[in-house]
C-alpha cells in the first residue's frame, strides 16, 4: 500500500516530507482539515501527529482558535475510538 505524503516546512524552517493519516471536513467550520505526522516520538513513545487546515489551494494553515481547537480535538478522540 502506497502512503500519501505531502512536504511541510519543519520548525527550522526545512521542507520536510510526511505521512497524511487522514482528510476530512467539518461542517461546523466548513473547512478540510489533515491529519499528518513527521514519524518522530514524543517522550513517551508515542508517534506525534499534527492536525491543519488545508486550504483550497492546498496550502496548510495553522489553527489558530481555541474553539475550532477544541472541536479537532473531539474528532481526532472519535476517530481513534473508530467512530
Amino acid at each position: 500500500m502506497n502512503k500519501e505524503t505531502l512536504k511541510v516546512l519543519n520548525a527550522s524552517g526545512v521542507e520536510t516530507s510526511c505521512e497524511i493519516l487522514n482528510e476530512f471536513n467539518l461542517q461546523e467550520t466548513g473547512k478540510k482539515y489533515v491529519v499528518y505526522t513527521l514519524n518522530e516520538e514524543n517522550e513517551s513513545g508515542m508517534i506525534k501527529i499534527y492536525v491543519a487546515e488545508k486550504a483550497i489551494d492546498g496550502t496548510l494553515k495553522s489553527i489558530e482558535s481555541d474553539d475550532e481547537w477544541i472541536r479537532l480535538k473531539q474528532v481526532l478522540k472519535e476517530m481513534a475510538r473508530g467512530e
